[in-house]
């Protein structure tokens, strides 16, 4: 009998910790995902005042708004860690990563102001 429940027990173990592994995989940056955002330039729609951008796959940044170059770095959740030498670091959360267009929230801004980017200049 004792034999049952610890087997039992050393199952329930092994599940709960397979379904904490799986929980842990969704924070992790999306490589493929990632990898649209890499060596080229994103424009800003029209009115919008951010500037244009570049995230370069060696891990540069390119604004033009802080007229520019520093270095980014992945986090958790899709956002992206930016330090340029002439300001605090900044923080994107990216709504959307695609092919063409992306869309972040800046750690500057109100939380839910997005702005959208386009490989197209306008």
């Amino acid at each position: 009998m004792k034999f049952k429940l610890f087997f039992i027990f050393i199952l329930l173990l092994s599940v709960s910790f397979v379904a904490c592994n799986k929980n842990d995989d969704k924070d992790k940056p999306s490589e493929d995902k990632h990898m649209k955002l890499y060596d080229k330039w994103w424009y800003g729609t029209e009115n919008q005042g951010r500037g244009d951008h570049y995230f370069g796959s060696d891990g540069t940044a390119i604004w033009t708004l802080v007229a520019g170059e520093g270095v980014w770095e992945w986090r958790s959740n899709d956002s992206l860690k930016i330090v340029f030498p002439s300001n605090p670091p900044l923080v994107f959360w990216f709504t959307k990563i695609e092919d063409n267009e992306i869309e972040y929230w800046p750690n500057t801004e109100p939380e839910g102001a997005f702005f959208q980017f386009s490989t197209t200049k306008p």
